[in-house]
């Protein structure tokens, strides 16, 4: 196969160290040194060709690619914002609403998205991300039985788990806002990696940032009511929204 032809100029110094190398026998010639240098020098830009950024495994710096691509499908998702309020908890959710006419703007003739999720009387989930490995996640949890919050988070763990620890398959992209009052009005954030985090007010999905520093400035102990509309403008209001509350004697509400 013929091959292209290279020309590279360099310093004297360096042109002696390469014959140098020559002559000890560690490479036939210096175009043999280039292409050696060159194949280092690709490997080092890019992990694709060494399997990192393929399987689920770590690189050398510590790092899991497929989780991070798995935690970026989940930020791109429609957003769902929560609350742990003092009489229960809320979550409500930006939704792709029906048009009864022509679609102008880009908007979709289809029913609305369900965002959130009634697992039981006592659990509400909120999804953003890939729309499949939401529904693994959410048939999961229907069908388990939780006790208490420590269980519902040994559940929510064992979920996870299997897309974590085997190679040849790729995490899920998809994040979790929960809401439970199995033991009072908590309210969690999962992300793809199944790290569970306790809130009193979050927000995941595409307008996470802007919706986070909303919630942070005007958060304060509130009920289910007078979070609402906290959680509207959190989510810039928006054309179709849902909202969904649990409150702390178990009876959910839309």
């Amino acid at each position: 196969m013929d091959m292209a032809e290279i020309r590279v100029q360099v310093a004297d110094e360096v042109d002696r160290y390469l014959e140098s190398a020559v002559r000890m026998g560690l490479f036939t010639n210096k175009a043999e040194i280039a292409r050696a240098a060159i194949v280092q020098y690709m490997n080092s830009i890019t992990l694709m060709s060494r399997g990192y950024d393929g399987e689920m495994m770590f690189s050398p710096e510590g790092r899991l690619y497929q989780l991070e691509y798995a935690r970026g499908a989940a930020s791109r998702g429609l957003s769902v914002a929560g609350i742990a309020c003092s009489d229960g908890v809320v979550l409500a959710a930006e939704s792709i609403q029906p048009v009864s006419g022509p679609a102008e703007d880009g908007e979709l003739l289809m029913m609305p998205v369900e965002k959130i999720t009634m697992v039981n009387e006592n659990v509400i989930v909120g999804t953003s991300g890939l729309v499949m490995d939401a529904n693994l996640v959410v048939e999961a949890l229907k069908g388990s039985k939780f006790e208490s919050d420590d269980e519902l988070k040994s559940g929510l763990r064992e979920i996870y788990k299997p897309y974590l620890y085997k190679r040849d398959v790729r995490p899920l992209g998809v994040g979790l806002i929960i809401g439970s009052v199995l033991d009072g009005a908590h309210l969690y954030e999962v992300d793809a990696s199944g790290a569970i985090v306790e809130y009193r007010a979050t927000c995941i999905g595409r307008r996470k940032d802007d919706a986070i520093k909303i919630l942070g400035s005007k958060y304060r102990a509130m009920g289910i009511e007078d979070a609402k509309p906290l959680l509207i403008e959190a989510l810039g209001n928006p054309k179709g929204s849902g909202i969904v509350s649990l409150s702390a004697k178990g009876k959910g509400k839309k």
